[in-house]
Order: C-alpha cells, then structure tokens, then sequence
C-alpha cells in the first residue's frame, strides 16, 4: 500500500473508496515501504491521503472480514476464525498449481477481469470466485497535468512502462520499432522500464539501457540504427508516472498477458491513445473504439524466457511484430482516430472505471459474504474490515484489476466523495472548454454546467454538519471556487413529490419537458396534444413540439403565449435523433420526456413516469406500458436477442450473430402480471419514454448517426454504461397507433442503424437471450440488474 508499485495503487484506492462510502475499513500496510509517499500523497490529492491516514490509524480489534491483497502464492489467513477473501489475479490461461492450495484456504476469490473470472473458474478451486473490478483516479490521471520534462524527445512520442520481463514482450516491441521508422523519421520511444522487484527508489537507466542494446543486437539492430528511443530509469516520483502519460502521444505494450493492465486504464484517463495485444484482462476496457488492437500471431507454451517458473507450460499469446509495426506508423499519422480514441477512453473512464464504482461493488460483495444482506455496516455493527497489502513479488510479478461494464452499481450513497471530486473536475474543464462562447472562466458562475449541478446536488443531502464540513475539505483544496456555493447550498427538502422540481425556469414553472417530434399527420398531432392537456396536471409539463419539415397543417401550428407549448419548425427532415435533440435544448423542465405524436397518454401517466425516478434513485431512462388500441400489450420493454435473423430483421453482422430487440409480450393481455410489474430492463422505446436530464446530458443526447431507428436503444445503452438504470414502468399507459409516419423514411436506413449499433455494444453487454434455432425469443427477459419494488405490486424477477 506504501510504494509506487502496481499493487501499492490499488490498495489505496481500494481502502479510500471503501472509506469513503462510510465503511470502517482498516489498512495494515505489508512488504516495501517507499519513504514519503503519504506525504506526496497529501500534496496531489489531500481527500485521500486523509481517507488513507483514517484506515491507518483504524484499530482492528474486532475484524468481521480480512481482504488479502496479494498474488494468490502470498494469500493466507491473517486471524484465525475470521473470513478472508484473497484479491487476486493471474496473467495465462490457468493458474499456478501451487496457488490452488493456498486460494481453497480462503473463504472467497476476487479477480479483476471476466479474463481471470474464466481462468479461475476453470481451476480446481472449491472456494466462489467473483468479479471485483479495478479503478483509477480520473483527477490524478489527467489530461491537464503538467507536462514531464523529456529534453530528448523528438517529433512524436510513443510511451511504454514495464518491469523488464519477456511476458511484458520489450522483444516484440523493440522489433516493430526497428521496422516501423528509420533514425531520422520524426518519432521518440520513451521507454520508462525497470528490473524486477524494483520498486522505484533507484535509479536503474544503465543496467535497463544495457537490456535494450542487447535485445536490439539479437534482432539484428542497434540504438543508432532506429529511430531515438528514451529510456528512463530514475525514479520518477509520487506524479511522476501520471505527468508522462500526459505527456505522451500514444501508449504502447505488446504485452503476452495481462491479468488487467492498470497502465492501460490510466492512459486512457489521461485520453492517451492505446496500442495494446488482442488478448487478456483489458480487453474489459479496450476494444477498437478506444484502442488500436494488435492482432495474435498465434497462442504459445510459455517456456524458459520467462524467467519465473510458475508460468512455464501455460499458454499466452504471441502478439505480431509486423502488424505492431504497421499500428505504429498508422497511431503516428492517423490524427482524427487518435482523436476520436482519446475521447471515447476518457468518457469510459469518467463512467466506469472509477474507484467510486469499484468501492460500490466491493461493498455489496463485502454485504454478501457477510449476511447476505445489502446494508454496508458489517454483522457486529462497527466492525472493521481489514485490507493487508503484501507487496512482494509473492513468486509471480503480476498487475491489478479491471470492472465489468454490465456489472450492476447496485448501492447508492449520498456521500460520493470521489464521484464529486470527478464532477468538479469535469466542471472546470468543460468551463474552460465554453469560455469562449460564454466569457466565464469561473465554472461555479455558470448554471448551465450540468457537472457543477450534479455536485450541488450531492452536497444537497447530507445533513449531518461532520459530512459536510469533510465533504469541503475534499474539495475546497482543489476547487477554492466551489467554496462559496457549497457554504450557501440548501438542504434537500426531503420532498419525493413529482411535483417538486428543483430550481427555477424561465418560462412556466414545470417539472417535466415533453418533446414531440412530427412529420406531417397534423390529426395525429392534434391529438396526442389534447390527451395532454386533458390527463395531465397543470403547471406540471411544458410541450417543446419539433416540426420536421412537414407539407401539411403542422406547418401551421404555433406556440402558446404563456410558454407552455414551443413550436419548432425545420425546413427539412432532420431525423428523429436531431429533432429531439433540438427539443432537449429548448427544454426548460427538469426532466425530459420523449412521446411519439402518434400516442394517446392516459390518466397519471406522467405522474408515473415522474415518480419512478424519486422511487428508484439510480433510473436514468423510464419507459412507459403502450397497448394497441384493441388493448393488447404493444410495448412492455424490449428484449435483446443474438442469434438467428427473425422477422426478416439483417441481425447477422460480417463477423457473425448481432444483436437485435423484439418487444415484450407483444399483442398479450394487458392484464398479464408479469406485464403489470416494474422491471429494470436492457432497453424501452423511445416513443413514450421520460430520461433524467442529468442522464440525458451525460449520454450526450441521441446520437445522430441513427436515422429513425435505434437511436432510442442506443441511449438506453449508453445511460446504462453510465451507471444508470433503465426501468419499464406500468403505471405509466398510453395508447400507442405505432408507426404512423411514412413507411419508407421510418424503415429506410434499418440496416444501417443495426450495423452501427452493433458495432458499439455488441461485445460490452450481454443479450437477454440467445437464438439457436429457428423458433419465437422468450417473452421475459432474464435480466434484471436490480431488485425494484412497486407499491401494490409485488418485486420485479431478478
């Protein structure tokens, strides 16, 4: 826990995120100790030096549960008769035989990637293992630190970091740097590498330029035959490693295996490009939208090269020279994909890499191991949990861990520290980024900043005086801007009212923005905005009607005088994704609602949709029950299928089955009782459906690259990797006349948008189902991320 090692990063993060969701967890750190380091801990990041002293200085005299933080061959009971659970991880495709011993004297198994879920799983292990993702500080890995100083480098930088060993592949990586540029192409390596069982206090750049000339030799190159390579070896301080991932270009390691591959991740916090192997635990994070990928040449027996015998006879992979040093070239010149990489690396990051999500997983594990139960204090009331670091090499060299991005964050607290830390930041940089289109560079100034609302919001309810005195010595350091605002913030009123919004408008005082895109069938229209005004309570809505391009009356329809209706008129058809966007940004409430003009809202159903958001505090998106107007179920959810095409849909992709959506319980009674509970659920329709502004804008809106299909799924989707979740709600009804608009521009672009939407999520979220015959999908869907209730009914499956 107190060096700079791997193991020692994780630990921290791991004890500070646990104590900042309240829990009395104590640290006894194990192993090599680098002077200093909670002091310099102090000076980067004074919240979780302060969290880390806490767990220091926690006494352990009654432990309810002991983690171990080692490599499995160090895992071992630290109190008789308590339960202990070894956090662990291994980079092959199996585990170390002497391992198995010492991890079934444990009472549980945490490993950081569904990589190592598999591989112990495989393993003659009697003890349950689960998954425990790793996280990193997105503010201490940042793209804005300060840059480190690098008077060698030339043109641009790619950057590596390792403990020199061959499963870290430097022969691989040395090779295709020998053949991707020539001395004078206007390229640096930097290659901050060490020997084994370094821990950072020395300087080693001789015996580690030795190691590269002598690898260059055997492949037939040397130093002044390739293009300059940097190397250090000094130590480089408590931020030394953050300020050089900035500082770099593009992150490069053709590691042979990884258990997770922490550099990985802190490189994308930073929005460093990537440049890592097809194979291994950060694949969990790194896919071809925020990585280039080399391809496996073939898989291989680990033999003597390695020099630690535990691996010797398993199998890794053998990543491609040649294609590694055709990624190279094409990182070096390839600006608008680095670009694009970057951001998609920060925004996954920013919204599931966080030790705020770790901390809540660990704690619901912890919950379970225990009693079963979700409450967070441990059996026994204030008992401690302990963490123990050893930080040896424990017989293997190995790197922490990854999350699983459909992995539920179950567990809500008010008490965010780290998450608040994050929206400040963001708030800051995004002020930064409008300063020019607003004028403001101060980001507590501008109300329109949705971070700085969101850490508002937190600071909002926590009422004991202590918290909130802590929750400023978290931020006040870093954001002395923020100090004033937080000082003045009301407490939460408590109030779960839908009628209560939070804030003030401009216009009419409204909790909710109904935004209605159209395209001609003004009847439709007329309609759907008398069911409105006859069902819904007034004063609590305003309609934000987008015309798109319409050739009949629509052309006509204008906005209200008291603001309670606006009217947008586009000359042409924008797409559905666009106008809606254009309604979000005209909208003033503080929730949005997207409906069809072809659906008949009934009686409290904007009640409903409003009120599962106070209900459930973790729904982003809440979709409403339609039915044809015969009465039979039109949409109760959808569900997500891979597998066979159905209904004539183009689900296969060039690289085999895709997934694909089919409504629940399609044409059943609307009496059904499965159909009559609330569900958390993959994904709704967008025809009638009300998303949390905070959600909404996170997601960045609909995307726009949809054209009238699956833009709704997409979003749904994307709030869910948000953290979020999406909740079929049965209270809330409407009749739907479904697909009114003109056939040919509805169904126009259905393979395009399939394609595009598989292309993101097919690897990063499960199906509800799979196809592997020719017969009707299940109507209920097996997933359920969470255990909701509805008051009068009974609990969602789960």
């Amino acid at each position: 826990m107190l060096n700079l090692t791997g193991y020692g990063e994780e630990a921290r993060g791991f004890v500070a995120g646990l104590r900042s969701l309240g829990l009395p967890v104590a640290a006894r750190p194990v192993g090599p100790q680098t002077p200093g380091i909670l002091e310099a801990l102090a000076r980067a990041d004074l919240g979780t030096a302060k969290l880390l002293s806490e767990a220091l200085g926690q006494a352990c005299d009654e432990v309810a549960l002991d983690v171990v933080n080692a490599p499995g061959g160090a895992s071992q009971r630290v109190g008789a008769g308590i339960p202990t659970v070894a956090r662990t991880m291994f980079e092959t495709d199996r585990l170390p035989s002497p391992w198995v011993e010492r991890l079934n004297a444990m009472d549980a198994i945490w490993v950081p990637s569904r990589f190592n879920l598999a591989t112990f799983s495989d393993a003659d292990l009697r003890v349950p293992v689960s998954l425990l993702p790793d996280g990193v500080d997105p503010i201490r890995f940042s793209p804005d630190l300060d840059n480190f100083p690098l008077p060698e480098r030339r043109g641009f930088v790619f950057l590596s970091a390792f403990e020199w060993s061959y499963r870290k592949g430097p022969d691989i990586l040395l090779g295709a740097w020998a053949r991707a540029f020539r001395p004078d192409d206007d390229v640096t390596l930097v290659l901050r590498c060490y020997p084994r069982s370094a821990f950072g206090d020395e300087d080693t750049t001789a015996q580690m330029t030795t190691q590269v000339e002598t690898t260059l030799r055997g492949l037939g190159s040397s130093l002044d035959a390739v293009a300059p390579i940097v190397i250090l070896g000094s130590p480089l301080g408590f931020d030394g490693f953050a300020r050089l991932l900035s500082s770099a270009d593009a992150y490069v390691s053709p590691t042979r295996g990884e258990a997770f591959g922490r550099p990985f991740l802190e490189a994308l916090s930073c929005s460093v490009p990537v440049v890592a192997t097809r194979w291994g635990g950060h694949l969990d994070f790194l896919d071809d939208d925020d990585a280039y990928l080399i391809d496996v040449e073939r898989m291989a027996t680990v033999d003597t090269r390695m020099d630690i015998a535990l691996y010797w006879g398993h199998t890794w992979a053998e990543p491609s020279v040649e294609h590694l040093a055709h990624l190279l070239r094409v990182v070096a010149e390839d600006d608008s994909g680095r670009l694009a990489r970057s951001r998609e690396g920060r925004r996954r990051v920013l919204a599931e890499w966080t030790w705020d999500h770790v901390s809540r997983i660990a704690a619901e594990l912890t919950s379970k191991l225990l009693d079963g139960s979700r409450d967070l204090t441990p059996r026994g009331g204030t008992q401690p949990s302990r963490v123990c670091s050893p930080e040896g090499d424990g017989g293997a060299d190995v790197d922490p861990a990854p999350t699983n991005r459909s992995a539920p964050l179950a567990i809500a607290s008010p008490y965010d520290l780290p998450s608040a830390r994050a929206h400040a930041h963001a708030a800051r940089l995004l002020a930064d980024k409008r300063q020019d289109k607003t004028g403001r560079t101060n980001p507590w100034e501008d109300t329109g900043n949705p971070h700085r609302q969101a850490v508002l919001d937190a600071f909002s309810q926590i009422a004991d005086p202590a918290r909130r005195q802590a929750f400023l010595s978290w931020l006040e350091p870093e954001e002395p801007g923020l100090a004033d605002l937080l000082h003045a913030a009301p407490l939460s009123s408590g109030d779960t009212s839908i009628s209560s919004a939070k804030g003030s408008l401009d216009g009419p005082s409204a909790t909710a923005s109904i935004v209605i895109p159209c395209l001609n069938k003004a009847h439709l229209t007329r309609a759907c905005l008398a069911h409105i005004s006859e069902v819904t309570t007034p004063g609590q809505y305003e309609v934000v009607l987008v015309d798109n391009g319409s050739s009949d009356a629509t052309r006509e329809l204008s906005g209200s005088p008291d603001g309670n209706l606006q009217v947008i008129h586009n000359p042409v058809n924008l797409g559905f994704a666009r106008a809606c966007n254009q309604g979000a940004a005209a909208a003033r409430g503080r929730h949005l609602v997207f409906l069809n003009n072809d659906v008949l809202v009934q009686p409290g159903w904007l009640d409903a949709l409003l009120g599962a958001f106070e209900e459930e505090p973790k729904a982003g998106i809440v979709g409403a029950k339609l039915l044809y107007p015969d009465g039979r179920i039109q949409h109760a959810g959808l569900l997500a299928l891979q597998g066979l095409v159905l209904d004539g849909l183009p689900a296969i992709r060039a690289d085999g089955p895709g997934l694909f959506f089919r409504h629940r319980f399609l044409g059943q009674p609307a009496s059904l009782d499965v159909a009559c509970q609330r569900a958390a659920l993959q994904a709704v329709t967008g025809a009638a459906v009300a998303v949390r502004r905070e959600a909404f804008d996170a997601a960045g809106g609909f995307d726009e690259g949809y054209w009238n299909g699956f833009e709704d799924v997409d979003l749904c989707f994307m709030v869910r990797a948000l953290g979020w979740l999406v909740i079929y709600e049965p209270r809330a009804l409407a009749i739907h006349l479904e697909s009114q608009s003109d056939s040919r521009e509805r169904f126009a672009a259905d393979t395009n948008n399939l394609y595009r939407f598989n292309e993101r999520w097919l690897s990063r979220f499960p199906p509800d189902a799979y196809l592997t015959e020719a017969r009707p999908p299940p109507d209920q869907a097996p997933f359920s991320p969470a255990s909701l209730s509805t008051p009068g009914a009974n609990a969602a499956p789960s």
